[in-house]
């Protein structure tokens, strides 16, 4: 009714290591794999934060995060499992490093978390803030890269 099924027994070299010349062959049969798997992995680029100024230092911010890779940011068990940790993507006063405070989001949240993002998929971001004197800036960090941090420059008025 459900088919062959086979318990039991040892994986391949669990129990002793590998000869050299076996070592050698299974080094040949799995790099081409592993290469080919590295070169899916996801790649996550951002844009330029957009800002239109609206009023007396209140702005409209709009930001865009891409996996441009081939596999998504992590595996849907990774997901349900919280084992890898998400895309983080934080609203920053440049001067200080710090996020912003909840008090100076107007719309949209200082803080997002982007627990998977499927290959070739985008998220978008909108934010009406207060902009700090320091300025603005777009902070992204994940486990996988290096956080990246894009300053938000202003566009042009509203009128």
């Amino acid at each position: 009714m459900w088919g062959e099924c086979q318990t039991g027994g040892f994986m391949p070299f669990f129990r002793e290591s590998p000869t050299l010349a076996q070592a050698r062959d299974l080094g040949a049969r799995t790099a081409p794999f592993l290469a080919a798997l590295a070169a899916k992995a996801p790649r996550i680029e951002t844009g330029e934060p957009r800002v239109t100024m609206l009023a007396d230092g209140l702005a409209r911010v709009e930001f865009r995060v891409v996996n441009s890779g081939s596999l998504p940011t992590t595996t849907e068990m990774g997901r349900i499992t919280g084992v890898v940790p998400p895309v983080v993507v934080r609203l920053v006063d440049p001067s200080t490093g710090k996020t912003l405070a909840p008090t100076s989001v107007l719309s949209g949240l200082p803080v997002s978390k982007l627990d998977r993002l499927e290959a070739a998929a985008t998220q978008e971001y909108a934010w009406t803030v207060r902009v700090p004197a320091g300025g603005l800036a777009v902070a992204v960090s994940g486990p996988t890269f290096d956080t990246m941090q894009k300053t938000a420059v202003a566009a042009k008025e509203a009128r």
